[in-house]
């Protein structure tokens, strides 16, 4: 749970999640499918997706996705921010 709840504070903090941000600072090396399993089902949550493009150091283009708190869940992410923190204190 203490990654879920550091996945959250970030996005309640309007950081963006990337696949490099999952694997630097939680420890995962599939952003898309942690988002999913550890975020957005769990909390009936839809964080915003948005398409970045860009090129590797060999000049090919590479895709993949930015995510963001969307703005309407922000007092249900602080709500689940402080259940989990609570949850966690307690054992």
């Amino acid at each position: 749970m203490k990654s879920t709840l550091a996945i959250l504070e970030s996005l309640f903090k309007g950081e963006i999640i990337n696949c490099k941000v999952t694997l630097n600072n939680f420890g995962y090396s599939n952003a898309s499918r942690e988002i999913r399993r550890k975020i957005e089902i769990p909390f009936n949550l839809q964080l915003k997706r948005e398409r970045m493009n860009e090129k590797n150091r060999y000049s090919e283009v590479v895709s993949f996705f930015n995510y963001s708190l969307n703005e309407n869940d922000r007092v249900k992410v602080a709500r689940i921010i402080k259940d989990l923190r609570k949850s966690e204190s307690n054992g």
